[in-house]
């Protein structure tokens, strides 16, 4: 993710620098933020990054996918984060309904929840949504969830039946083929 961002943001004079320390950890020392996007040394966005492998309807993975998430909120003031879930389960969009959950009741205050709104899915993009909250005195903070599908099983179903496909001697002589 590094490499293909910062190749796209040099042209508007950004960086991303990552493993920046900056924010603050649960302990109250810098945290270790996994991306941030730079402008002229001030913080446009921080992007945090987490794995999720097993059923996001779990106690466990909600726990750990909720830290994520709040996380962000400690790493620097922008008014835009990125979350960033690698999902290897195999159906994704399990991970994103358990974000929204996550998103709707599980920021710190005083950041509160106001709404969310669907990215579309009309391309190639990853699917996700956008969680906006209201910080009293501070404006709004909005949260872009993504979940990018490292399975891709929809595509590895289609590959597993094409192979099958040509595999099958009654389609091969249907067709002609010796």
């Amino acid at each position: 993710l590094l490499r293909i961002l910062d190749a796209r943001v040099r042209f508007f004079g950004w960086s991303v620098p990552d493993q920046s320390k900056g924010g603050y950890s649960a302990k109250g020392n810098p945290g270790e933020r996994d991306l941030v996007l730079r402008k002229d040394g001030y913080v446009i966005t921080v992007i945090e990054a987490v794995v999720c492998d097993s059923n996001p309807a779990t106690e466990t993975t909600k726990k750990t996918l909720a830290s994520h998430l709040q996380k962000l909120f400690g790493y620097d003031q922008c008014r835009v984060f990125f979350y960033v879930v690698y999902s290897y389960v195999d159906a994704p969009h399990e991970v994103v309904a358990a974000m929204r959950e996550i998103a709707t009741s599980g920021a710190p205050p005083p950041f509160a929840f106001s709404h969310t709104e669907d990215l579309p899915h009309d391309d190639s993009r990853p699917v996700g949504f956008v969680a906006t909250y209201n910080v009293q005195g501070g404006g709004d903070v909005k949260v872009v969830c993504l979940v990018m599908d490292m399975r891709q099983q929809v595509q590895r179903d289609a590959a597993a039946l094409a192979g099958q496909t040509r595999a099958s001697p009654s389609r091969a002589q249907a067709s002609g083929a010796t």
